[in-house]
């Protein structure tokens, strides 16, 4: 997996198509500077607490509402999207299956 390709839809594909992406290389892959790449990382299999606590700190509301609309979240990410700045977020988590299940 290179994270470090100059295009980026290497670094997406390096991503979205890798199985065995790793915590650590999904957190890197929030970094890019490319959104659909960050995408790739939020909507990854193997996203775990941390990526997605992460990916809601992102400038782009549309990587922050891909988290928001998972249906395997844990507690702490849902209440942390619940806060967030975007009504598209805040709507994505009020739809989640998850969160009418906690009601």
């Amino acid at each position: 997996m290179d994270l470090h390709d100059p295009t980026w839809r290497e670094r997406f594909i390096a991503i979205a198509w890798n199985n065995d992406a790793t915590e650590n290389e999904l957190l890197a892959a929030l970094d890019d500077p490319n959104v659909c790449v960050r995408h790739a990382a939020a909507m990854h299999g193997n996203a775990t607490e941390r990526v997605w606590l992460k990916a809601l700190s992102d400038p782009e509301w549309t990587v922050r509402e891909t988290v928001a609309k998972r249906p395997d979240l844990t507690e702490a990410v849902m209440l942390e999207a619940m806060r967030d700045r975007h009504y598209r977020v805040r709507l994505a988590i009020a739809e989640n299956p998850c969160s009418k299940e906690n009601r």
